[in-house]
């Protein structure tokens, strides 16, 4: 007989304290982007994954959002409302770091809109700063980086 899945209020509210530390910081400022927590389950191997379901910020989550899913398979084990489509990211770093609890992947508004010029130039350097301050995220959208060295 299988164990059932259910949310477990410490490992929920730990994963509500860091999405509304990652909203904080400014990091998620729409419904796209996503964290996730593995936490140990008895019935799973490769334990459980605590998420937000999707149409919803982290600034917005509560309790009731949470969706618990398979890693190997994405399936939803408890929670109501589909996943959203990151999650498969955040899984397969589960599946190919087992030694990775949680994973944060966001979309940054000054970001996206970066991206959206359609002249991105040394993406690497800028992509480094831009995740390291999202300030300077801003500024590279701006066109006033002063860091291109």
């Amino acid at each position: 007989m299988s164990v059932p899945v259910t949310v477990d209020p410490k490992n929920a509210e730990l994963f509500l304290k860091y999405a509304r530390l990652v909203s904080a910081r400014g990091y998620v400022h729409n419904t796209l982007g996503n964290m996730v927590m593995r936490v140990p389950h008895p019935a799973y191997l490769q334990g459980v994954a605590y998420t937000k379901h999707a149409g919803l910020s982290l600034e917005e989550m509560e309790l009731e959002n949470i969706v618990i899913t398979d890693i190997p398979t994405s399936n939803i084990l408890y929670g109501n409302g589909m996943t959203s489509l990151g999650h498969n990211l955040n899984r397969e770093i589960f599946k190919l770091r087992p030694e990775i609890n949680a994973a944060i992947h966001v979309h940054d508004d000054a970001t996206i809109a970066f991206f959206r010029l359609g002249r991105v130039r040394r993406v690497s350097h800028d992509l480094h700063r831009a995740a390291i301050c999202p300030r300077q995220a801003r500024a590279l959208f701006a066109g006033t980086c002063q860091c291109r060295g």
